[in-house]
């Protein structure tokens, strides 16, 4: 669906993966696979009978997605960011535990960085398990084209893969188009044909960043498909996709504070 310029033809990502990156993915791929539903009840548990969240509209949220995902082509999930918990949060609201014994395509990969993981072992485990690729933010250009590569090889065997376009989360709780990451621009030039999923996501008493939501937080979600084009080449092209992309997401935010906090239909 997305209409964007590729990039240069040297600059273009090998449509498959060296078999030393494609093994170890699919490795992790099979493990999380045995270990997902048991896991996913736990860590759903934490949250809604623990921590007592809540999701504003989750059944219809869930439909709209089931019918979003029923095609294996390309979703790129592309949402806001606030708290280390968000992609955890955005993955219960919208598939159930049931779907991943039956689909597993439809837990999503994410790209969380690595300095916020590595500081715990449990932490590695479950991002491991739960099909995290970790960011090195301070790698070099090699490292930058590894990730691409991996994402646009998972992206074109059907699989969904959630980013931050922002990079970061929020220090303002607003979306900045300063802070944009031009990465996502680059993943949909090297992806012809691959959707992008705008969600936004906010905890009603979410006024910051924070690490995690606040207990008996009750999350409103909007969705919208778009599919940025751009005349550019290049980085400049990608910068274009990505600016949209978060531009979106900004009108999101705006529509959201601009309607009020809906209390209807939260499960």
């Amino acid at each position: 669906m997305s209409a964007v310029v590729p990039l240069d033809a040297h600059q273009m990502i090998a449509a498959t993966l060296p078999a030393a990156q494609r093994i170890p993915l699919w490795i992790q791929r099979g493990l999380g696979r045995l270990f997902v539903v048991p896991l996913s009840i736990i860590v759903i548990a934490l949250m809604k009978f623990w921590a007592r969240f809540r999701v504003s509209n989750h059944r219809e949220l869930r439909e709209t997605f089931a019918t979003l995902t029923a095609s294996r082509e390309p979703l790129l999930i592309c949402a806001n960011h606030l708290t280390l918990i968000d992609s955890i949060v955005l993955q219960w609201a919208l598939v159930p535990i049931r779907a991943f014994a039956l689909q597993y395509r439809l837990l999503f990969w994410n790209l969380p960085a690595r300095e916020n993981v590595r500081r715990f072992l449990i932490w590695r485990i479950i991002t491991y398990l739960g099909k995290c690729i970790l960011v090195d933010r301070m790698g070099d250009k090699s490292t930058s084209q590894g990730l691409l590569q991996k994402v646009r090889y998972l992206l074109q065997r059907g699989e969904i893969v959630n980013i931050f376009p922002e990079g970061t989360r929020s220090r303002s709780g607003r979306i900045s188009l300063e802070a944009t990451n031009y990465g996502v621009g680059r993943i949909l030039q090297a992806t012809p044909g691959c959707r992008v999923l705008c969600v936004y996501m906010r905890g009603r008493s979410q006024e910051r960043y924070s690490n995690f939501p606040a207990n008996h937080e009750v999350f409103d979600l909007s969705m919208e498909v778009i599919s940025p084009a751009t005349a550019l080449p290049g980085l400049r092209g990608a910068r274009d996709i990505s600016l949209q992309i978060v531009a979106k997401l900004q009108q999101m935010e705006e529509k959201y504070f601009s309607r009020g906090y809906a209390t209807a239909n939260v499960g």
